[in-house]
């Protein structure tokens, strides 16, 4: 292939529709596809939708074919930034539900040309029939803007050409009629065997010469018509046919035509219908059959006809639409409106020898014409005039074309640490990287980035395409916000960004959101994700706390078959190796690390006197409050500083510890804010001397409360399992997991009273914050991303 040939990706997937996968426009996808790829190298992929089924009727040679694949903008990336490839939707108008576009986004780029194959625009002439409701109308017309806007519309016959021409105002110069073929299976009976006798032994209805037809249940087919031309025939040629029909045929169909046949005088027996049959008997049916009749009253090309023809079969057609070109034979074509005209030319064809002859000359001089190499050789002239022999805009250069990311999270209002946290960094993703968000928030976020799409994560999968991402990266926590997230990611896989490596109140949520037993459910997951890893009364007595105590944090339910996964820390790395298994084979994880809050303005705060002692978030029995308040209550009350919890907290958590506050003698020292908006967590962060947070055991998570304080100056004391390994050893006060109130108390003295300590904490932290930015931090989120998008491809 010189350089000026662009190479051609071909879209396949009107072969994996479910209602027509093995007749109509599936055989003439799969046929095409097959011819191209025998008649020229410049095929370069095949592509399936990977929101449809599998085709399971593809010939060998597509099925076994090297380049058949997905269609996902991940695997097609460098394909489409080459600057040499054409997109050939061989199937524009396939509608499927859930409605994803059937041309994805990641094949619309205004640099990679687009072909489409035209095969009829029937809807579009019959608005009343076929488009009549009102979202199936608006899918159908969306597909006709994508025809009007290709590069090059391959018609399969000259009467679709002419409707696309007259009916979508298109120049001619991009619409060229490249004709149609038939499978080689279709051909005439070998010399020496009685094809009428072959027909009965397979149909035993068959008793008398037939004349047949291919119909289908609906009103274009004209079959009733059909029936009666059938029986307006002579008597004497009646007495000696039967009408054979094939078709896929619902039972209220059939009992109609049959009602339909004896109300025009029709006897039992003499129309058949066969319903829907393998090709095998359908090639029978044709070379048995004493004249092909086909009354349709619109047809993009009428392949029944050119099956029948290439069996040896004489036919005879309606004179409308693209039916008069198969066997370019006016004396064959009938008017479809008027069964007399029809049983007119029904009779000839069995009746009158000179007519007969005639039409099998025309089927002689025809039938060869209709082959699929052709079809492929017009096709590679058209594509050879109308897409090598222009210029297109230049290609994204690999190197700078950007990523392009869903991003599934919760966001403002919805509540909690990863939504506010998405929300912060989504400006310095924008910057890296093309961003949607997904978001399962049931109000409008508040969030508005430049650039960057809002959308309602219950349409990934219906009308926001999964595939035309690079990559779908979903953030998961240990709560029932995302729940929705994790249904998704059930169904879609993609990149984890893991902020809780520990998610049994994650997955407890989403057994009970769907009516599952909890226990059940993860009793289910233990088994299959853990083996003999975990103890057998889990089976029996599941809790939540139980997962916790033997470490079982069920991230294989999120992780495996994931094409990788981000974390904040080397511990939350660790333990999410441990929970996966000593002989898993994980895909890759990458430790990312918190961003910092923004820096605040003007540099750290100053040291803040009388001391101020802040914890900061939700009030939680897990964040040891008690020992808290136990530490405070063993420094002497000259030194005592003012202890004040900055969060949510529910009444009687705060009278439980205020009762225990006046045991102590400590009652009037301590003090809580309640929930406060962005603006007073700020203003009371900055109102502190140092912040001490608690936590008793680990779900790998990082603390955003830790960062906040670091990054306005303010030194931190903390027990958080690897807190020591994740941010650096200068910059807080790291005690051991089970620290006492009496060397909590002694942290807590030597950073208020003690000058030198506070300020050393205090800049180091600063400085730490300094290089984990929001845009340090998404430009490695990104580079992860980008590492794992490739993966697999």
């Amino acid at each position: 292939m010189s350089r000026s040939e662009y190479g051609l990706i071909l879209d396949i997937q009107g072969a994996q529709s479910v209602a027509h996968g093995e007749r109509g426009i599936a055989r003439f996808v799969v046929e095409h596809a097959a011819a191209l790829m025998r008649r020229s190298p410049r095929v370069r992929r095949l592509l399936l939708n990977p929101l449809q089924p599998f085709p399971g009727h593809l010939p060998a040679g597509l099925l076994a074919s090297p380049l058949l694949g997905w269609s996902t903008l991940s695997g097609l990336r460098r394909e489409l930034d080459s600057g040499d490839v054409a997109v050939h939707v061989m199937s524009p108008f396939e509608l499927p539900d859930p409605a994803t576009a059937v041309i994805p986004d990641h094949l619309m780029r205004p640099d990679v040309p687009l072909i489409v194959t035209l095969y009829d625009l029937i809807p579009y002439l019959m608005q009343e029939r076929y488009l009549a409701d009102p979202a199936w109308k608006m899918r159908y017309l969306q597909r006709i803007e994508t025809i009007r806007g290709a590069d090059l519309v391959l018609a399969i016959s000259e009467a679709t050409r002419q409707d696309a021409l007259q009916h979508l105002g298109m120049d001619p110069d991009v619409v060229v009629n490249i004709g149609g073929g038939v499978s080689p299976i279709f051909r005439p009976e070998p010399f020496g065997v009685d094809a009428f006798a072959a027909a009965c032994s397979a149909v035993s209805e068959i008793r008398r010469p037939f004349f047949f037809s291919v119909a289908g249940a609906e009103f274009r087919k004209n079959t009733e018509r059909l029936i009666e031309a059938f029986a307006a025939l002579p008597a004497g040629v009646r007495r000696q046919h039967q009408l054979v029909i094939t078709c896929d045929l619902p039972a209220t169909w059939r009992q109609a035509w049959l009602d339909h046949a004896r109300t025009h005088g029709c006897d039992d027996g003499d129309l058949v219908l066969t319903g829907r049959v393998s090709d095998e008997l359908l090639v029978r049916l044709y070379r048995g059959a004493s004249l092909f009749v086909f009354p349709s009253l619109y047809e993009g090309f009428g392949l029944p006809v050119a099956e029948a023809i290439a069996c040896g079969c004489p036919a005879v057609t309606s004179n409308v639409s693209s039916l008069p070109e198969i066997l370019d034979h006016p004396p064959s074509t009938f008017d479809p409106t008027d069964p007399a005209d029809i049983s007119r030319a029904m009779e000839l064809g069995v009746g009158d020898g000179g007519f007969r002859s005639a039409l099998l000359e025309a089927v002689g001089r025809r039938a060869p014409l209709f082959n699929w190499d052709a079809v492929a050789d017009r096709t590679l002239d058209a594509v050879r005039r109308r897409i090598d022999s222009r210029r297109w805009p230049a290609p994204h250069h690999p190197r700078t074309s950007r990523l392009r990311v869903a991003l599934v999270t919760p966001l403002p209002p919805e509540i909690g640490g990863i939504s506010s946290y998405s929300a912060r960094l989504l400006p310095a993703l924008a910057e890296q990287m093309d961003l949607d968000v997904l978001h399962p928030n049931p109000d409008t976020p508040e969030v508005r980035v430049p650039g960057v799409r809002m959308l309602p994560l219950i349409g990934l999968g219906r009308y926001v395409n999964p595939h035309s991402y690079d990559a779908v990266v979903y953030a998961i926590g240990n709560s029932p916000h995302h729940v929705a997230t994790y249904e998704k990611l059930l169904v879609h896989t993609g990149i984890v960004w893991l902020h809780d490596v520990r998610i049994p109140h994650l997955i407890w949520h989403y057994a009970a959101s769907h009516g599952i037993e909890p226990g059940d459910y993860i009793a289910d997951l233990l088994h299959r994700h853990y083996g003999m890893r975990y103890p057998a009364r889990a089976l029996t007595d599941w809790s939540v706390a139980l997962c916790d105590r033997y470490g079982l944090g069920l991230t294989p339910a999120v992780v495996r078959g994931s094409r990788g996964v981000i974390v904040h820390s080397a511990l939350a790395e660790r333990l999410l190796r441990l929970d996966l298994g000593p002989d898993a084979s994980p895909p890759p994880i990458r430790v990312v690390p918190h961003a910092a809050a923004p820096l605040r303005p003007g540099g750290p705060i100053e040291r803040r006197t009388p001391p101020v002692v802040g914890a900061l978030g939700l009030v939680d029995e897990k964040k040891s409050p008690l020992l808290l308040l136990d530490a405070l209550a063993e420094i002497p009350a000259g030194h005592r500083p003012r202890l004040t919890f900055v969060g949510p907290c529910e009444p009687w958590k705060r009278e439980w510890l205020l009762g225990h506050a006046a045991e102590q003698g400590i009652e009037e020292s301590v003090s809580f804010t309640g929930h406060v908006d962005s603006e007073e967590w700020w203003a009371a962060i900055d109102a502190l001397t140092c912040v001490v947070q608690l936590r008793v055991g680990t779900n790998g998570e990082s603390s955003g409360s830790i960062r906040d304080a670091m990054a306005r100056g303010v030194p931190v004391i903390t027990n958080q399992i690897g807190a020591e390994d994740e941010l650096p050893p200068d910059s807080l006060v790291a005690l051991p997991a089970d620290v006492d109130a009496s060397r909590l108390a002694a942290a807590i003295l030597e950073v208020c009273d003690r000058p030198v300590v506070w300020r050393r904490l205090s800049e180091a932290g600063w400085a730490y914050s300094a290089t984990v930015t929001d845009d340090a931090v998404a430009i490695e989120l990104a580079a992860a991303i980008t590492e794992m998008a490739a993966r697999g491809n």
